[in-house]
């Protein structure tokens, strides 16, 4: 089971980083979308690895605006 670590909030910030370990404790991966993006496509050579990582830079700045709104919230 993988668990994305920037796709999980709490109203409590301070609650994320505790169910986080308690997952991987329970033998959850916790990884980054984008670490899990990488590792489904595999192969850094292939055409669709270099369309993710545009996408990743692309969307970063927006990701990062909406997983820091989710924190405040």
């Amino acid at each position: 089971m993988y668990i994305i670590a920037d796709g999980v909030s709490s109203c409590n910030k301070e609650e994320t980083p505790i169910a986080l370990a308690r997952l991987a404790r329970a033998g959850a991966t916790v990884t980054s979308s984008e670490s899990f993006l990488y590792e489904c496509v595999g192969d850094a050579a292939t055409e669709e690895f270099k369309d993710i990582i545009q996408l990743v830079k692309d969307t970063s700045a927006a990701t990062r605006e909406t997983l820091q709104t989710l924190c405040k919230m």
